[in-house]
């Protein structure tokens, strides 16, 4: 006999490639270095938000792998701001 898990519609989080999100961590380490820890949960506009997101998808198309900037890679970056996307979803902001 198994305990009672009423788990039904939520999430599989288990099924998330966590080593596949290590760019993307990156990214926020360095971020929290250049601004301060979870400065993105502050907010900013979602325009500017997706602007970053897209020269991040443009720079990929082109065959950059990493950002001038920051020394990390473009698709740590498109994490990060996707992450910060689901954020606002979550939030209703958009």
């Amino acid at each position: 006999m198994e305990a009672l898990r009423y788990n039904t519609g939520k999430p599989k989080l288990s099924m998330v490639a966590l080593d596949c999100l290590e760019d993307c961590a990156r990214v926020l380490e360095y971020g929290a270095t250049k601004y301060e820890k979870n400065n993105w949960r502050q907010g900013f506009p979602v325009s500017g938000l997706l602007d970053s997101l897209l020269r991040h998808i443009s720079e990929l198309q082109k065959g950059n792998k990493v950002d001038d900037e920051s020394g990390l890679s473009h698709i740590g970056h498109i994490q990060a701001n996707a992450m910060f996307l689901g954020n606002y979803r979550n939030e209703e902001e958009l």
